[in-house]
């Protein structure tokens, strides 16, 4: 028996039949509904209801339109503020308000909180005022020093050139005046060290390095377990680097106690 042929017919794998020859399984298409005739529960009208009219519909949105649109609606998005940068307004205000009244400490907290958000060579420069108001020479210097370098490496600060100058003059000012200071340590630091120069705390990661201490006597204090704890004062020279050993010793042992023996007291006559 020979077989039929086979082609593809949209996609579908078909069985070709001969001309003049029906397929007794193909003679008639079958139906993709169901065309059995409905059921109606109820008496049957004869004018069917039309159909409510179908809402306008706008045309689809091209690929390019659509792109253009999530640009956009990104662009709104980055365009808000955040919180963060509102709280960072208000305490840059607050700080200016307190510069304008005089009182440099608070100046000097809030916009030193408000660089912790995101600083910027203006705040920079702000702070290195408030500081040298405060005669904090090496704080003044150092946020003069990063106010420079900010706004000398960004075109687009606004106020360049004022705020340039004004942080070029701070450092022109202190930084014949800063020396640097050095403290050698022994190899093994006592425990529970703690440095401290002029009354701040050194951090750890400038106990082996040379920072920035203002021309004069600098007052060095330590302490630490199992140590005698002192002070010692360093002249340092503005453009110089000066170095202090520190040597710990430790504590005397303290006293013997001394225990006086009992003393006998004559007893009285009955």
């Amino acid at each position: 028996m020979q077989s039929a042929p086979f082609c593809l017919i949209g996609g579908v794998l078909s069985t070709a039949v001969p001309p003049g020859r029906a397929s007794p399984r193909h003679a008639r298409p079958t139906p993709m509904v169901d065309s059995a005739p409905p059921i109606h529960n109820g008496p049957r009208r004869s004018n069917p209801a039309p159909l409510p009219p179908e809402p306008d519909m706008p045309p689809p949105l091209s690929v390019s339109k659509l792109v253009m649109a999530l640009l956009t609606a990104s662009a709104l998005v980055a365009a808000q503020p955040v919180p963060d940068e509102d709280h960072r307004r208000s305490l840059i205000a607050d700080a200016e308000a307190a510069r304008d009244a005089g009182l440099h400490d608070r100046a000097v907290s809030l916009a030193t909180q408000a660089g912790q958000i995101r600083w910027t060579p203006s705040l920079r420069m702000l702070v290195a005022e408030e500081h040298l108001a405060l005669q904090h020479g090496v704080d003044a210097l150092d946020h003069a020093t990063h106010c420079l370098v900010g706004a000398e490496a960004d075109p687009g600060v606004r106020n360049r050139a004022r705020i340039i100058a004004a942080c070029r003059a701070i450092i022109d000012l202190l930084q014949p005046q800063v020396g640097r200071l050095r403290l050698v340590l022994p190899a093994s630091p006592p425990p529970g060290l703690r440095l401290r120069v002029n009354g701040r705390e050194l951090p750890r990661s400038a106990w082996s390095a040379a920072f920035p201490v203002m021309s004069g006597t600098a007052l060095i204090e330590a302490d630490g377990e199992g140590v005698t704890a002192f002070r010692t004062t360093v002249t340092v020279f503005g453009g110089t680097e000066s170095e202090l050993r520190l040597r710990f010793t430790e504590p005397p042992p303290p006293p013997p106690r001394v225990v006086s023996p009992p003393t006998d007291r004559p007893s009285s006559p009955r």
